[in-house]
Order: C-alpha cells, then structure tokens, then sequence
C-alpha cells in the first residue's frame, strides 16, 4: 500500500485537495446560512418595533411607515406563522377602535398582507439548507469518482472506492432532490431538527449500499442500474421520515 501510494504520489495529493475544498465549500454553505439567519432575525424583530412602537422623542408612529413594514412583513417566510397572528391580532385591535380614517389605509394593508400570507405555500428554510448540503455532497463526491478514474487510481482498495463513490455521488444527489421536493413541509416537534444529522446520514448510507449491490465489474448497464436505485432510495427516504414522524406524534 504505502509502495502503491509512492508510486502515486500526485494523484493521492489532488484527492486530499479535492477532500479539503469540498469540506470547506460544505462548512462555508452551513456558516453562510447561519449568519443569514441571524441576520433576518434581527431585522425583522427591528421591523415589527417600528410597526408597533411610538417614536421615543415624538410619542407617534408614522403611518407610511407602517404600511410600508406591513408589506415588508411578506419577505419573511420563516416567520410566517408569527407575523400572520400578529397582524391578525393588531388587525382585529385597531379595526374596532379606529377614529382616525386615514388609518384604514394601514389596515387595508395588513388585510392584503394577512390574505398573502394565507394563500402562500412557505419553504422550509431548514430543508432548502439540507438541499443545499446534500446537493454538495453529490457533486464533490461524483467529482471524487472522476478524479479516481482521471489518475488511474481505481486499483485502490481493489475498485471499491470508485464504486463506492459512484453510488454515494448519486444516494446523496437522491436526498437532495427529496429534500428539496418537499420544501414546503413542517418538521414538526423536531426542534434540534437531529434527523438531518443522523437520520438522513443513514438513508445515504443505506442509499449507497443498494445501489453498490447492483455493481458488476465492467458493466455500464449496472452502473446506471446503481444509479437509479440512489436516487430512488435517497428520494424515498424522506417521505418515510415523515411517515414515522406522524407515527410518532
């Protein structure tokens, strides 16, 4: 073995490379979107301040504002279900004590906004994030059987490997499609959301090795007979995520 990895020396240090980029590309995506969260967070509570609370100085709100910030209210998905009973509650607040008609302006407004909300299917953010993820991995690990085949490497660890990397390219890429398929779907009381790191670690493991059972040497046949049952387990295994989450409620 250490004879073997001498003699390729140049190959096996472009893999290592090509394992180091995708983990860093993986981590950045997770960071990105956890600072975009934190983001969002702090300008929506600083939009619903606004919308509620009087100027320190004047004692007022500003009316323009306000509608302005009702519409806004639209752009955060994640926060749907909050601002829809918000808006409802100060809808049904200042309807029935409204003096001033020029506040029915603001409260055509929020209606608008309430019927939007109310009419529109909401991603998942936490999914779309999983997507993401899992799209990577697929990618970096189809690149990885590339690379192998590329350097002349498939005599490591007898084939295996590219085999392997084969069906794990296309097991993640079907969790991913999955995942994304049903964006629009509530995790339910899952709140550490710890299904994403175990659960779905294991439907790619188990992805993986049915499509690697329908692997024959040379045959092309069987490497997209491998393929599509990745794909088709990965995928599938969401949806049986959510039949034992609904067993479990």
């Amino acid at each position: 073995m250490i004879e073997y990895l001498k003699a390729n020396i140049e190959g096996v240090g472009i893999l290592i490379s090509v394992v180091s980029i995708a983990w860093t590309a993986v981590r950045y995506i997770n960071l990105r979107s956890q600072e975009i969260k934190q983001k969002r967070f702090e300008v929506y509570h600083s939009l619903i301040k606004d919308f509620v609370q009087p100027e320190p100085s004047t004692g007022k709100t500003y009316l323009d504002r306000q509608v302005a910030i009702a519409f806004e209210l639209r752009n955060f998905f994640e926060y749907y279900d909050l601002s829809l009973r918000l808006l409802e509650g100060i809808y049904n607040s200042w309807a029935e004590n409204a003096k001033d008609t020029q506040r029915n302006r603001l409260l055509k407004e929020i209606q608008l906004t309430i019927d939007y909300i109310k009419r529109t299917e909401v991603d998942n953010p936490i999914r779309l994030n999983w997507f993401c993820i899992y799209l990577a991995l697929g990618i970096s690990t189809f690149f990885f059987f590339l690379v192998i085949g590329i350097f002349a490497l498939p005599c490591l660890l007898n084939g295996y490997l590219q085999e392997i990397l084969w069906c794990a390219s296309w097991a993640a890429i079907g969790i991913s499609s999955g995942l994304y398929n049903s964006r629009t779907e509530s995790d339910g009381n899952s709140k550490k959301h710890k299904h994403y790191y175990t659960y779905f670690l294991f439907v790619w493991f188990v992805a993986t090795l049915a499509g690697w059972t329908m692997i024959k040497d040379g045959d092309l046949r069987s490497y997209i007979v491998a393929c599509l049952v990745g794909i088709v387990v990965g995928f599938t295994g969401d949806k049986l995520a959510g039949k034992i989450f609904e067993l479990r409620k």
